[in-house]
């Protein structure tokens, strides 16, 4: 009778087991979720020839990124880019109707042109061309990537929390802009269907969230 207790028991412990969520579940089941990792990175408008871009000035709270990438990009040889001045309008009545567009307080014309590297076909990951009505480059700068599950709540018999990091990593045209890579923290939540565990919310926001 003793030994059948046992059986019992010891079959009861292993029934119970997997109806909860581990870390490797969680963790596979986040990095197998593509509307999280796949085309929601940071990504940049790049345009060439004339345009006016606004220039860091924290008093006026301007963080001046488009610039700043502007110049991570032309100091890794993707592109040059040129102050324009005066002398680089046809006439005085141009010159000023683009200054009245662009006020050189807070912004000023340049002209952004591709060098060889630039025109050099990239990874089509992550530079892509002919977007928007003037054309142009999109470039995608860093993408999210999972890095671990750090721990897990269970709310309920059918409902958990996994509590994870993610970092952007940069890609070959944004490792020259700096990006950081410290892990960011972001809660998960899951449901205990009948065929097993399934993500419901990664908490990071992401496009159509």
């Amino acid at each position: 009778m003793r030994v059948w207790l046992a059986v019992v028991l010891v079959l009861s412990i292993a029934a119970c087991g997997p109806g909860q969520l581990s870390r490797p579940q969680a963790a596979k089941l986040l990095q197998e979720a593509p509307r999280i990792w796949e085309g929601n990175g940071v990504t940049f408008g790049l345009n060439e020839g004339k345009q006016c871009v606004q220039r860091e000035n924290a008093a006026l709270g301007q963080s001046g990124t488009d610039y700043k990438y502007l110049l991570g990009l032309a100091t890794a040889g993707f592109l040059t880019i040129r102050r324009l001045e005066a002398r680089d309008w046809s006439t005085d009545r141009d010159y000023f109707s683009d200054q009245m567009k662009c006020n050189p307080v807070l912004g000023q014309w340049i002209t952004v042109d591709l060098t060889a590297k630039g025109k050099a076909t990239p990874p089509k990951k992550y530079w892509f061309s002919g977007i928007g009505s003037a054309g142009g480059h999109f470039l995608t700068l860093a993408e999210r990537r999972f890095v671990e599950v750090t721990g897990i709540t269970t709310e309920s018999d059918h409902d958990a929390k996994a509590e994870f990091t993610w970092q952007w990593e940069p890609t070959p045209v944004g490792e020259p802009l700096g990006f950081s890579r410290a892990p960011q923290c972001a809660t998960a939540t899951f449901k205990l269907y009948d065929d097993g565990w399934r993500l419901v919310s990664s908490g990071i926001v992401t496009e159509g969230q």
